[in-house]
């Protein structure tokens, strides 16, 4: 049997624990939000992006 993950935690804001929970119906557009920094800290995927596009300007 699989097992799905019903929730995820990230880094604290200002102090503040937060967590998702998927067993509710509403969505924010934060979560993609909160993703995005949880990933920038554990990858840094943000100035891998910036290094890889070249602007011409």
């Amino acid at each position: 049997m699989n097992t799905v993950q019903q929730s995820l935690h990230f880094s604290s804001v200002s102090g503040k624990k937060v967590k998702t929970d998927s067993d509710c119906g509403q969505v924010t557009s934060d979560t993609g939000a909160l993703l995005l920094r949880e990933t920038e800290q554990q990858v840094n995927i943000i100035s891998t992006i910036t290094y890889a596009i070249h602007d011409s300007a």
